[in-house]
């Protein structure tokens, strides 16, 4: 009797390990209770931003030849994240998100521009090829605020919101340089005289705050069941101009800044700044 009875015992104690686990749980990690809706998330990557001169940054002076250089530009700057997040339902979320957001753009070319002289004899001015290498920079560093709704398939999801960015730094320089073996000058006839002008623009004043949408896909792999790696890519497109005004470029001789002689160029207040965005994030439940 005693012996029916202890086997009897083992084999109910027994009974649970061989049992199906709860549907959906894995019994290598099971699941410990509801996680809160709400999460917070850090992200980094990097921003490759894609400069639109709209049609150009600036027009050319007189004496330069037609080129592509001031109509684009390219660059790459990191890109760091931080995003609180509540997910409303297994399929809809909502993030805010906040971005330091630097974004860098350039171009570089070498072209043949056109250097005119006063012929000794006849005094006419006459036009001569000048070889130039020109490059020009562009960078503007923004806080960016995001609102981001998501719809999410299983672990892939998708998200699109409005981002209206803050600026913080903004800078625009450009060289051009007279190259190869030339009677040519820059500001000829002047104390200024050189085959290389600079000039740079750093007034943050006259940048816009920079109103965007943001678009992109993303995935979700759980690390734990609070914890996620989650890498995003998408597109952050441009709603409204670079500058709140037209300004001025004021190429001078680099070796005397402070001289009132330069070559002036307006810049074109319309540059749009897109960018192609990619980052790696943890998201933490609590």
């Amino acid at each position: 009797m005693k012996t029916s009875l202890l086997a009897v015992l083992l084999l109910m104690a027994a009974t649970p390990a061989f049992a199906d686990p709860p549907p959906g749980e894995d019994v290598l990690r099971p699941k410990v209770g509801p996680r809160s809706a709400f999460y917070w998330q850090i992200d980094a990557g990097l921003n490759g931003t894609l400069l639109d001169g709209n049609p150009y940054i600036r027009p050319l002076m007189s004496f330069e030849q037609e080129n592509a250089i001031f109509k684009s530009g390219i660059g790459f700057a990191p890109l760091v994240s931080l995003s609180l997040g509540y997910d409303i339902s297994p399929h809809f979320s909502l993030e805010l998100r906040a971005d330091y957001d630097p974004r860098n753009a350039s171009n570089s070319s070498s072209v043949n521009d056109t250097c005119f002289l006063t012929d000794p004899i006849s005094g006419n001015r006459v036009g001569m090829p000048m070889a130039v290498d020109k490059s020009y920079s562009l960078n503007a560093t923004y806080l960016s605020l995001s609102l981001l709704p998501a719809y999410r398939f299983e672990n892939l999801f998708i998200f699109a919101g409005p981002t209206v960015s803050i600026p913080l730094i903004r800078s625009l320089k450009e060289t051009d340089a007279i190259v190869g073996v030339t009677p040519c000058y820059y500001l000829a006839g002047s104390a200024d005289s050189t085959k290389t002008v600079v000039a740079q623009n750093t007034d943050k004043g006259n940048a816009a705050t920079r109103v965007s949408l943001k678009l992109g896909v993303g995935y979700v792999f759980e690390l734990t069941p609070t914890i996620e790696f989650v890498p995003r890519v998408g597109l952050d497109l441009a709603l409204n101009d670079l500058l709140t005004a037209d300004e001025t470029l004021m190429l001078k001789n680099p070796d005397r800044p402070a001289s009132t002689n330069s070559l002036d160029v307006p810049v074109n207040r319309h540059i749009r700044l897109n960018s192609l965005q990619a980052t790696v994030g943890l998201r933490f439940h609590f």
